[in-house]
Order: structure tokens, then C-alpha cells, then sequence
């Protein structure tokens, strides 16, 4: 796009620059987008996983956009419906997770992930159910 003009004159401005201007606010317009908080890099990425509700009894497909060291943004049907604490289970991987709901925006929601449970050797009664709902799954 060219240099653009408005009543202000300002020249070579961007819309909300002159949307700015043009309201009276002088100087810098704020920045419309929120800092990122996010203490490590996010990846792109499109994985199948599984959402697992805590009692191990109901589960629901969803697909993870993109992932960090600490988190993941996960596309699934009813995102707002999430619990605040589920199991996400990666079906490529053959991980699961214990995740805390961190932010929602549908059809999206971030979470946070805790330490990985390999589900080709589970060791406890609950990774052992968890592997029950990715065999179903992966077979």
C-alpha cells in the first residue's frame, strides 16, 4: 500500500495510527494487541491428540495447532466446555499429558502440559487406562 494522508496530515501513517490521530490522541497510538506472555517459543504444528476428562471416562478428538516447552493451543469441538484439568493424549507420540485449561477462545483453548507418561510401558493403574483409550485409537 502507498503513503497514505488524512485530515491530520499525516503522511505515510497506518490506519490505526490516523485512527488515533484523527481522535486527538497525538504521539504513539497504543499497541491493540496484548503482550505475549509466553515464556517459550511456540512451534506450528497440526498433531491428532485425544482429551481425556479426569475420572478416565469420557473422551473427545481435537487437534493441536501449536506447541511450546510449557503449553499447546488445541482446536476441539466445544472448547468453551473444557474442564480446567483433563488429559491430552498425543496419538503420534504415544504420550499423555495432565493439562490445566490456561485461556479460551472458541473454538480454541490454550493449556499448560505437566511431565510426559510414555503409554507404550505404562507403570501406573491410570497411564495403563489412558494407554487403553490411545490403542483404541492408533489400531
Amino acid at each position: 500500500m502507498g503513503e497514505v494522508s488524512s485530515r491530520t496530515g499525516a503522511v505515510g501513517a497506518s490506519f490505526a495510527e490516523i485512527s488515533f490521530l484523527e481522535a486527538g490522541g497525538g504521539g504513539t497510538p497504543p499497541n491493540p494487541f496484548p503482550a505475549d506472555n509466553r515464556t517459550a517459543a511456540r512451534r506450528r504444528v497440526l498433531l491428532s491428540a485425544l482429551i481425556v476428562d479426569t475420572e478416565l471416562n469420557g473422551v473427545v478428538a481435537c487437534r493441536v495447532d501449536n506447541v511450546s516447552d510449557s503449553g499447546a493451543r488445541l482446536t476441539a469441538p466445544g472448547s468453551l466446555l473444557l474442564p480446567a484439568t483433563f488429559w491430552l493424549i498425543a496419538q503420534k507420540a504415544a504420550l499423555a499429558y495432565e493439562v490445566k485449561t490456561v485461556w479460551r477462545r472458541f473454538p480454541a483453548a490454550g493449556v499448560s502440559l505437566g511431565p510426559p507418561i510414555d503409554l507404550t510401558s505404562p507403570t501406573t493403574e491410570t497411564a495403563r487406562r489412558l494407554r487403553q483409550f490411545w490403542a483404541t485409537v492408533v489400531r
